[in-house]
């Protein structure tokens, strides 16, 4: 299930920007959409974060494949997060990135278990 589809390079380090983990915490939690470049495709994420644990529920859509809903679980350590993404017809993806400001919430996103190629995807946090 190719849900992400943005190209590019990250380096996966800390965003000093993010200050504590505390600080990142609070700019986690809320409403991500991910930036996709292909019309009908799209990956929501609602999160919440207490302490260092990480859940959300959110929905998903492939042009021409279908879609569904999801659900989040996983941890922040510092101020990255690291994330499990459930799908509805039970598949897993990964993702573990960071905040860039302003609102950007970018890392390597893969399916399945590592070893995997990740790709790059970004999601901008959608202010409610």
């Amino acid at each position: 299930m190719a849900v992400a589809l943005a190209v590019g390079v990250f380096a996966c380090a800390n965003d000093p920007t993010a200050g504590t983990p505390q600080d990142f915490a609070r700019q986690l939690t809320g409403r991500w959409a991910e930036q996709v470049g292909v019309p009908g495709s799209s990956l929501v994420m609602d999160l919440t974060v207490q302490d260092t644990v990480v859940t959300g529920t959110g929905t998903y859509s492939i042009e021409a494949d279908g879609s569904g809903t999801l659900v989040v679980e996983d941890v922040i350590s510092g101020t990255n997060a690291l994330l499990v993404i459930t799908f509805d017809s039970g598949d897993n993806a990964h993702f573990n990135g960071a905040i860039a400001p302003p609102h950007v919430l970018s890392g390597a996103f893969w399916e399945g278990p590592p070893p995997v190629d990740p790709i790059v995807v970004s999601f901008h946090k959608i202010l409610l």
